[in-house]
């Protein structure tokens, strides 16, 4: 699986910018953080790892939610298995599920 999407930041003490853009090109902006407080430049950095993954994250949960099925089986919705919590990330994430219960 390759990366879709990668973060870039640079700056000063006194101005920094922060961009998510896709690896592909043409190359598309997803985020972008034109001037935020130095400061807070770790966790800005971190959010925008988490951006960048975001679509490896998502690809790899609809994976694991498929294998999981195959190895437990599908599960009823009462049941408070792995597979409840998985699938409500999934979606909340805009991912879509194999036509498994919710």
């Amino acid at each position: 699986m390759a990366r879709q999407w990668r973060y870039q930041c640079w700056g000063t003490a006194d101005y920094a910018r922060g961009v998510v853009e896709t690896v592909a090109e043409p190359v598309r902006v997803i985020c972008d953080i034109p001037k935020y407080a130095y400061v807070d430049r770790p966790v800005n950095e971190a959010n925008m790892r988490l951006i960048a993954a975001a679509p490896d994250l998502l690809d790899i949960a609809v994976t694991v939610e498929d294998y999981l099925v195959g190895i437990l089986g599908d599960c009823l919705p009462e049941c408070e298995c792995i597979l409840h919590p998985l699938r409500a990330a999934i979606l909340k994430a805009g991912g879509e599920l194999n036509g498994q219960n919710t």
